[in-house]
């Protein structure tokens, strides 16, 4: 079942950074995906996770993806504020690859600035 996500859209030095409220999970991934996909297709994208209380496997793998394709366009996802738990999940999967982490919007532009 597919529930609507809830996030805000702010833009600081071209960077598109999405406030989301939502968990992420596989009710959520397909929009998550949609809306990260179309952002990155011409920006880098700072993904504030500060008020996600769940990231299930299904939306971890939403978030690898999204990396992925982003960088393809020639862009990046950055996850800001993810969670202790969220952090395990993704070290005991092995995805560090995937992801750049910061812990604040402005270190998240510092390092898109050195990444892209």
């Amino acid at each position: 079942m597919s529930e609507n996500i809830s996030y805000t859209i702010e833009e600081r030095e071209g960077i598109k950074i999405v406030n989301l409220t939502s968990n992420v999970h596989v009710g959520t991934a397909s929009q998550l995906s949609d809306l990260v996909n179309r952002l990155s297709q011409k920006n880098n994208v700072i993904l504030n996770l500060r008020e996600v209380e769940l990231l299930t496997t299904s939306g971890l793998n939403i978030l690898v993806t999204v990396s992925m394709e982003a960088r393809k366009n020639g862009h990046r996802v950055v996850l800001l504020g993810i969670k202790d738990d969220m952090l395990r999940l993704i070290d005991q999967l092995d995805l560090y690859e995937y992801f750049i982490f910061v812990d604040s919007i402005e270190e998240g532009l510092m390092k898109l600035r050195f990444f892209t």
